[in-house]
């Protein structure tokens, strides 16, 4: 534990720090009420961090719902807009059906 910590705080640019030393037979030692103040700073931190993603993941959610209905909404209107095309073609046909049928009889 110690180890990481120290390379912990390594990481974060915090160098000969009095919360934890190593004595002269390379054992490590940790002062931990040193230790308290940074670690709820990192607890605040993380708890704005997680607030912000709450909130983001609710904006996500939301325009997700958006588009599904607005995907539900264009799928219904082209497969109206397709219902439509086919009747208009039926009709066509028939009519055209009906008027070489009447040239037939005609002739």
């Amino acid at each position: 534990m110690h180890r990481n910590l120290n390379r912990c705080l390594e990481e974060e640019g915090v160098n000969n720090s009095a919360m934890l030393t190593i004595d002269g037979e390379g054992r490590y030692e940790l002062r931990s009420n040193d230790l308290l103040a940074p670690m709820i700073k990192a607890i605040q931190e993380l708890k704005q961090q997680n607030e912000e993603l709450v909130v983001f993941n609710k904006e996500l959610a939301e325009q997700n719902g958006s588009l599904r209905k607005e995907i539900e909404e264009v799928k219904s209107s082209v497969s109206d807009q397709i219902e439509l095309k086919i009747k208009s073609l039926i009709t066509q046909k028939s009519e055209l059906e009906e008027s070489n049928l009447n040239i037939a009889l005609e002739k």
